[in-house]
């Protein structure tokens, strides 16, 4: 009888514990839609993210030489300082533009 009892009221406190963290999350949800809207508002937008790690000017310049053949893309990665799904981004950005 003990053990259904203890069981019954650790059921009780998780089902109160998954409320709780349900509720949070909705509010934080809540909470960053409305930031998300008011920084849309205020026209500050373009700088919502994290920054990019150079400017394109200078990948398009490196990325030109790979195209050339001077350069490797493992070589413009190590010297740009890129990881390959950065380097790839760019990349992708290049040619979006140069198309």
């Amino acid at each position: 009888m003990v053990t259904m009892m203890m069981e019954t009221i650790n059921n009780m406190l998780i089902e109160m514990y998954v409320s709780f963290a349900h509720a949070e999350m909705e509010k934080r949800a809540k909470r960053q839609s409305e930031g998300i809207e008011a920084k849309k508002e205020r026209g500050n937008w373009s700088d919502y993210g994290r920054p990019r790690t150079m400017d394109f000017e200078k990948s398009s310049k490196e990325y030109k030489r790979v195209l050339k053949g001077e350069i490797k893309s493992t070589e413009c990665m190590k010297l740009l300082g890129l990881t390959k799904p950065t380097y790839y981004r760019y990349k992708k950005e290049y040619e979006e533009k140069n198309m």
